[in-house]
């Protein structure tokens, strides 16, 4: 896996972020964060060029999470790890219907996060 990959987070949870920073940076990824909802726009998708996107199902309010994680995957062709307190029906059929789209419930263990950071990053670069 080729680090110095730029992935974004987007939470609502400033520990969520800073646990996330931590091991990122530690696996060689450069990480970009956003708190505010209005961030993650498709401006700022093109001109920060994030290889993966990691976003709560709750961010930046209730179930809005899901709705933008579907949004960049899907029209920015970018690799989206979507973090949910609980798995439900319509984020198992997305996640079996899109190869660059994991989800993963909290709380996760290194080894699920990077396994499925590989997994969508492998998918879109082919």
């Amino acid at each position: 896996m080729k680090k110095n990959l730029n992935v974004l987070i987007a939470d609502n949870e400033s520990i969520v972020i800073s646990d996330l920073k931590d091991r990122l940076h530690g696996w060689g990824y450069k990480v970009f964060t956003s708190e505010e909802g209005n961030a993650v726009t498709s401006e700022w998708i093109k001109k920060n060029n994030p290889d993966a996107v990691i976003i709560d199902d709750d961010f930046p309010f209730l179930e809005a999470g899901i709705q933008k994680a579907l949004e960049i995957s899907q029209q920015h062709r970018i690799g989206v790890i979507l973090l949910c307190a609980w798995m439900n029906d319509k984020i198992k059929r997305i996640s079996a219907e899109l190869e660059s789209f994991k989800c993963l419930s909290k709380p996760f263990t290194n080894e699920e996060l990077q396994k499925s950071l590989e997994q969508i990053l492998k998918k879109q670069k082919n």
